[in-house]
């Protein structure tokens, strides 16, 4: 048994978070399935730490009523739930069983959209068409966001999934959507404002706070309460970012060879594997997802081998943040570390992320054989 708090595979390790419970007890095979929230990697960050199947659906897929939330009405970058569990039968198992109870008659914040087996189907059949397959897409050269790079574990695995996909038949192409840094700045400015309810809690309860939330509302302090016209501007520019998203990625038809655009992208859900505790700096991989409101997959890639896995020393730090994230990495500490990617496909498209973290499981399983 693990204490909570640590890791399964590597107790010196984070389980991450905020759902961290729920991936270290399934990660210890205390339970099957689970149910996690994500608003901003919540789901991803600790079945990735875990070596777990996780989905982040988009806002009114899975439903969210009687749960309880520290940033309840909140009418943008909903919190969302998804299920979690160490095969991807079972996340696809529970998804479907979920939506088939036709939860938007009772809750009026879910879209009324069934479970779609053909949208699995068409993505099987693409899959083992011959001289057809599929066509991912990833971020060029070493696979980061050009904001935070990448921990060598996590670089490695991004590279087995590409790998992969493509020694199975299907394309993968370059990825340089809008900046990330856009997305993050925004998630800032209409997330963070609404996080003082933390220190009400508190006060409430007599806790003291713990040193990863004070951390945070120091971050917080940056991003004092707004009037409804400076909330209202930041909409604004929340939905260009959401249109230029879109139109980016229906762009890549013409780059496909498909007669479609890209299917999925796979990409890092962090720049490390499970992190030191009170050492997680990297959001922009997760958050952008939430803004966009896109389904997204973490599917388990590999381990950390501090044989192989030696961070680079002529790497030059990003900024600050790249910086204060690279100071915890040591190969030795990582060793046995869990690699996940994140497939993310556009908003309701749970049933195709689900059939993509097949098809890109199944690859991973074919290179491993050799």
């Amino acid at each position: 048994m693990h204490r909570p708090g640590m890791n399964p595979h590597n107790r010196l390790l984070s389980p991450g978070g905020s759902s961290g419970g729920e991936g270290s007890l399934l990660a210890s095979r205390g339970s099957v399935i689970g149910m996690g929230t994500d608003m901003g990697g919540s789901i991803r960050v600790p079945s990735a730490y875990n070596q777990l199947f996780g989905l982040k659906p988009s806002s009114g897929r899975f439903s969210y009523r009687d749960l309880n939330s520290s940033l309840d009405g909140k009418p943008v970058v909903p919190s969302v739930a998804g299920p979690m569990s160490a095969t991807l039968e079972n996340v696809v198992h529970i998804a479907q069983l979920l939506i088939s109870t036709e939860g938007w008659r009772r809750d009026p914040g879910l879209v009324p959209l069934p479970w779609r087996a053909p949208v699995l189907d068409q993505v099987r059949a693409d899959a083992a068409t011959p001289g057809k397959g599929l066509c991912f897409a990833t971020f060029p050269g070493r696979g980061d966001d050009g904001i935070m790079r990448l921990h060598p574990p996590v670089a490695r695995g991004v590279a087995m999934a590409v790998r992969a996909a493509r020694e199975v038949g299907h394309r993968v192409i370059d990825w340089t959507p809008p900046s990330h840094m856009e997305a993050a700045m925004l998630y800032g400015g209409l997330c963070f404002p609404t996080l003082y309810d933390i220190e009400d809690a508190l006060e409430l309860s007599g806790e003291p706070m713990v040193a990863p939330a004070q951390a945070l509302m120091k971050q917080v302090g940056e991003y004092k309460p707004k009037d409804f016209r400076e909330y209202y501007e930041l909409n604004k520019k929340m939905k260009k970012y959401q249109q230029d998203y879109a139109d980016y990625w229906e762009s890549t038809k013409d780059l496909t060879r498909t007669g479609r655009p890209v299917d999925g992208i796979i990409v890092p859900v962090t720049a490390s594997a499970a992190v030191r505790h009170n050492s997680f700096y990297a959001f922009t991989y997760s958050i952008v997802y939430n803004v966009l409101d896109y389904s997204s997959l973490t599917v388990p890639v590999t381990f950390a081998d501090k044989s192989i896995d030696v961070a680079d020393p002529h790497d030059a730090p990003r900024s600050p943040i790249d910086e204060a994230s690279w100071i915890p990495y040591d190969a030795d500490v990582y060793h046995g570390a869990p690699v996940g990617v994140q497939i993310v496909g556009r908003r309701l498209e749970e049933e195709k992320v689900l059939a993509l973290g097949e098809v890109l499981s199944n690859a991973l399983k074919t290179i491993g054989a050799k």
